[in-house]
């Protein structure tokens, strides 16, 4: 997964999956094979989610806020 891509294009993308996977036509194989994109992008949005909190408690804890 790249990992350059923003949180916000990657929240997209995961909400693009989930419209895809709900659709009735789809077979098992591609719904199978976005799910494990899903999880991908999951992982990083924690990521980045994480390393974002960690700068933010560094920039409290720097400015005693």
């Amino acid at each position: 997964m790249n990992k350059k891509i923003s949180l916000e294009n990657a929240f997209n993308e995961l909400s693009n999956i989930v419209k895809e996977i709900e659709k009735d036509d789809i077979s098992i194989e591609d719904a199978i094979e976005l799910f494990e994109k899903g999880v991908s992008l999951t992982e990083l949005c924690r990521e980045k989610l994480k390393n974002a909190e960690v700068k933010v408690n560094s920039l409290n804890k720097k400015y005693d806020l």
